[in-house]
């Protein structure tokens, strides 16, 4: 979970049902929009599951998450008994997530990378 000073909001990245990665927004930490999909694992035989989803600013602050941003996570097929590392194609995934404008509050500093 971050801070996103260009939206004014919190904002947290997660897997959910090991086959996606969804993101979420709230003003306060008790009250969370309905998450919205970012990525959705095809299907395959082994099956293809996502691990490890977590926001990276795109600038020269990794932890500072601005209009712009990169959601990295880890997929890959998992065969029995095994993890994602040990399948065919374990891979370090990133989708760019960008907010568009009219999402954004003015901040004092007129800081919204």
């Amino acid at each position: 979970m971050h801070y996103n000073r260009a939206l004014h909001k919190f904002i947290l990245v997660y897997s959910q049902n090991q086959d996606s990665v969804w993101i979420s927004t709230a003003d306060n930490l008790f009250n969370w929009s309905p998450g919205q999909l970012l990525y959705m694992a095809e299907t395959a035989n082994p099956p293809i599951k996502v691990f490890y989803a977590s926001a990276v600013g795109a600038g020269r602050d990794p932890s500072f998450l601005g209009r712009r941003f990169y959601v990295y996570f880890v997929a890959g097929q998992v065969p029995p008994n095994g993890n994602v590392w040990s399948g065919p194609n374990g891979t370090l995934m990133r989708e760019e997530v960008t907010i568009p404008r009219q999402y954004l509050k003015a901040s004092p500093s007129g800081d919204d990378r």
